[in-house]
């Protein structure tokens, strides 16, 4: 019994001690966080540069940073920014890739899908307050993305999130009632030519019908109000700016980047727009259904330190919750020796429970 406590204190320090140790290492730069390679950057600066890996493991700058408490990376865009030869608008955005390559696949013949944890700090303060803060592309234009849109009169601090459908910009709203500095979390899925939706976990009732090939994911912040400069207070141009605290792409079910935990107190949806379209041919949106409202009070989330951030984006951040595996909440028996086996196996598990590696038990 004795020897089954101390077993028992050793490794509750041990585990710990470790994620101290992983929480400092992710905390280095600002792709640390996201736990993902396979991504380029595209900047806002130098003819849309792009920065790949290895440089792309230590990267930094204003642009692209870790936020204040390390766990986020932000993503920044002015209105004047650089852009890419085929948009007007500026981005600080990740692209997806397969190890090194551009990732191109196919809607129809293979199984995708991206998660995305996050929080819109700053929009524009000028006449088109609008950023995309994920996007599937195919391999000329944009498929679906989702949009924060803020209000151009009156709160200034209040924006609609919608997912767009190709050119429509309105596919279908999931709330109206998004208020700059809160967290949620986004997905897409794409499988079988039809791409289904989340939002803050759950399933939306709206899917898209959509066969294309060369596809990919996009994340970060893609700034819509391109060549609109409303001068900030220190002279710059006004710009968007998102944190990103996970990003998980998978790809034939192998998935890679950071797992998403639970929002405690998560935005309700309040959709109220009727579908657009009552059929559900290819490249057509189906039907949207109205998700009834949630009465949970939005906690606001953490905003850049940035100084000439506009003064509306304050507050702090959400708690997120990864609940403990059910193998580490297992009772022990009555029994000493297979107690003391359990012991054994217990200690594995919370050890390896940092690193999110859960094996068969051992001992039993």
């Amino acid at each position: 019994m004795k020897y089954r406590k101390f077993f028992v204190s050793v490794v509750v320090f041990a585990f710990l001690f470790s994620l101290a140790i992983t929480g400092s290492q992710a905390a280095s730069y600002p792709i640390g966080a996201l736990n993902s390679t396979d991504w380029k950057l595209t900047l806002p600066i130098n003819s849309a540069q792009e920065i790949k890996f290895p440089e792309l493991a230590t990267y930094t700058s204003e642009w692209f940073h870790l936020n204040a408490t390390g766990d986020g990376a932000v993503f920044r865009a002015r209105t004047d920014g650089a852009t890419t030869s085929n948009s007007a608008n500026p981005r600080s955005e990740l692209r997806q890739l397969f190890g090194t390559t551009n990732a191109a696949w196919s809607s129809t013949t293979e199984n995708n899908s991206m998660s995305i944890d996050q929080v819109v700090n700053v929009l524009p303060i000028g006449s088109k307050p609008v950023v995309v803060t994920g996007q599937i592309h195919g391999a000329s234009d944009d498929i679906s993305v989702f949009r924060v849109e803020g209000n151009t009169s009156g709160d200034r601090n209040v924006a609609s999130i919608w997912i767009t459908d190709g050119n429509t910009s309105h596919g279908h709203l999931l709330t109206n009632a998004y208020h700059l500095g809160d967290r949620y979390q986004v997905g897409f899925s794409v499988s079988g030519g039809q791409i289904s939706y989340t939002f803050n976990g759950v399933a939306v009732a709206y899917t898209q019908k959509k066969s294309f090939t060369g596809g990919y994911f996009k994340a970060g912040s893609y700034n819509q109000s391109g060549g609109n400069c409303t001068k900030l207070a220190d002279g710059q141009c006004d710009y968007a700016e998102v944190t990103i605290y996970a990003v998980q792409v998978c790809h034939n079910n192998t998935c890679t980047g950071g797992t998403l935990g639970n929002i405690v107190t998560p935005i309700a949806p309040t959709s109220t727009v009727a579908p657009t379209s009552t059929a559900a041919p290819t490249n057509t949106a189906a039907p949207a259904a109205t998700p009834a409202a949630s009465t949970a009070t939005p906690t606001p989330a953490a905003v850049s330190t940035a100084t000439n951030a506009p003064a509306t984006a304050t507050a702090l951040p959400t708690a997120i919750i990864s609940p403990l595996p059910t193998p580490l909440l297992a009772p022990c028996s009555d029994d000493d020796d297979n107690d003391q086996d359990h012991v054994d196996a217990l200690a594995y598990r919370v050890l390896m429970a940092p690193y999110h590696i859960y094996l068969p038990q051992v001992g039993r």
